[in-house]
């Protein structure tokens, strides 16, 4: 009964991988600038987690007993975690799919990188193998996507020339780019690997601050906090919030239900009940799940690079995730 109970939990947080998955695809049929939909998948998720801690007495008790220094880190950490959604929102239109979802996953090496040289934690033999491998993989894509990137750029705008905007936009479109990618898909990496850092700041000051703070009080304080910084954001560029198509409200809100309720949250959830290395090894299926709908969806096919690269991306995340 046991064993079966054990199953059924890894199933649930293996189905936790195809709603992190849906992020970058829910992303792709969005419009609105990057801000925008992430205020308003921080705000979906902040609303009825306000509501929740306004219910229960105990809650409500918890928020009021936490001292300043809890509050405010709690804040700043979602502020950090609108960083980290905004860049890659960003780097999801710029880059492949397959690109930007396996570089933010290398978060978990950056978390290592300030463990050990701000915390002085150890990290074994095969943990550092495995971090010079994701790493090496990274330079392979990214390298690749500049390459890449460069001769697309180069062959559109030559044949913007006699083609004319629309025929050149159709030619970028046929070669699998999204609008505005092609020379850009560099930048979206970088992006995406700031993306990473910044996810890794915001886990390892939930990964301290949860020791004090209840899972319920520390997400509802950081998505409000998220929310907040990405609202005085929009009204400070004077980017409006009213406007935008169906597509970018829907949609953003599908990657609250999907990606943060029924995708991280489940991970966090598992993590009470599982093994730490078993959920990092599920999270490194979000890529390869991304990269399939992609093709499906949007027939972006990786290249060679991508796939060479992404391979020992994965590699070396998966023999740190084991090792550490």
């Amino acid at each position: 009964m046991q064993q079966e109970s054990l199953l059924k939990k890894k199933l649930l947080v293996m189905l936790g991988i195809l709603g992190v998955s849906c992020s970058s695809i829910f992303i792709r049929f969005t419009g609105a600038p990057a801000v925008v939909i992430v205020f308003f998948r921080m705000g979906f998720a902040a609303v009825p987690l306000a509501l929740f801690v306004l219910a229960r007495s105990e809650l409500r008790e918890e928020l009021k007993s936490l001292e300043s220094r809890q509050i405010l880190g709690a804040l700043f950490s979602g502020v950090v975690l609108a960083l980290h959604l905004t860049f890659y929102v960003q780097s999801v239109h710029l880059t492949t799919i397959s690109s930007a979802t396996l570089l933010v996953d290398t978060e978990v090496l950056f978390v290592a990188l300030v463990a050990s040289f701000l915390f002085r934690e150890k990290v074994s033999l095969p943990g550092k193998i495995g971090i010079l491998l994701a790493l090496t993989g990274s330079v392979i894509l990214s390298a690749g996507d500049l390459l890449l990137g460069a001769a697309q750029g180069i062959g559109i705008v030559e044949n913007a020339g006699f083609l004319g905007l629309k025929e050149a936009a159709s030619l970028e479109a046929g070669a699998g780019l999204s609008s505005g990618m092609g020379p850009n898909r560099i930048l979206g990496d970088v992006l995406a690997l700031i993306g990473a850092v910044f996810l890794a700041v915001y886990t390892l000051l939930g990964s301290r601050l949860r020791k004090s703070v209840s899972t319920i009080s520390y997400t509802f304080l950081a998505y409000a906090g998220a929310s907040a910084v990405l609202l005085c954001t929009c009204l400070a560029a004077s980017i409006p919030l009213t406007g935008w198509s169906h597509n970018d409200y829907f949609f953003s809100f599908l990657m609250t239900v999907f990606c943060t309720f029924m995708g991280h949250s489940i991970f966090n959830w598992g993590l009470r009940y599982l093994p730490a290395p078993f959920i990092s090894t599920c999270r490194l299926g979000e890529p390869v799940v991304a990269t399939i709908l992609a093709v499906l969806l949007f027939s972006e096919v990786p290249g060679l690079h991508q796939i060479i690269g992404g391979v020992i991306v994965l590699a070396g995340l998966y023999i740190y995730c084991m090792r550490e």
